[in-house]
């Protein structure tokens, strides 16, 4: 039976269609033909619960290997349309990038509301006057902290070989941020690479999906799982 590699996160591990083969995921992928088959279920926007819930999808399916990226406090899920038509909540969730009317919910942050989501005029008004009126980034930095605690127990639980990248999840860019007072326990299970690095300080472009623009990085991302994954 092939080996299954599944990479778990946001953007930053998503594939973009129009620009084939180029994402550190595309590479690893082709790299690792002969060994092992690539289930990419990152998601452009996916918020803590929803890469949660794609973990949850590659242990039951019991990976070889997983890639756990992270991401920022300012996500979450949400009912997009009054439908529901799947059981399993990851299924229930829209991929924003291919969209079908047959998913009921969706990830979003607040810092994105605009017309890049699926949500029509009056419910973009709605979040913004929710956002404006009632979120608190301590509060929610400290849920995002829980789900992620709780993923990375999952995964050690499991017994499935993986890497964590901290991503997003209170990157040194942000203000205040110590990125290395989170998940101490965990520190043997950390990617040597935060893919959110390489964009600090560049205007952020929706397409692109995966944000980095520069080729040679994807290349050496795809190279350090590759080797970590053989070895």
């Amino acid at each position: 039976k092939m080996k299954q590699v599944f990479i778990c996160g946001d953007s930053f591990g998503t594939h973009d269609p129009e620009y084939s083969n180029e994402s550190w995921t595309d590479q690893l992928s082709v790299k690792l033909i002969n060994n092992a088959s690539v289930i990419n279920l990152s998601r452009v926007c996916a918020s803590n619960l929803h890469i949660a819930l794609q973990i949850d999808t590659a242990i039951a399916k019991k990976a070889d290997f997983i890639i756990y990226l992270a991401t920022s406090s300012t996500r979450e899920v949400v009912k997009l349309r009054p439908i529901k038509q799947h059981k399993q909540l990851l299924n229930r969730i829209v991929d924003i990038t291919n969209p079908t009317h047959t998913t009921d919910l969706t990830s979003y942050s607040y810092a994105s509301l605009n017309n890049t989501t699926l949500f029509n005029n009056t419910q973009l008004l709605l979040l913004k006057q929710y956002h404006s009126e009632f979120f608190d980034i301590d509060v929610a930095v400290y849920n995002n902290q829980l789900i992620i605690e709780s993923v990375l127990s999952k995964l050690v639980d499991s017994n499935i070989p993986f890497l964590f990248d901290q991503g997003g999840f209170e990157h040194r860019s942000f203000l205040n941020s110590s990125p290395m007072k989170y998940f101490k326990k965990y520190s043997n299970f950390f990617s040597d690479i935060n893919l959110w690095d390489f964009v600090i300080n560049q205007p952020q472009t929706y397409r692109p999906y995966y944000h980095i623009k520069d080729i040679s990085i994807h290349t050496k991302i795809a190279n350090y799982y590759y080797n970590k994954i053989i070895n």
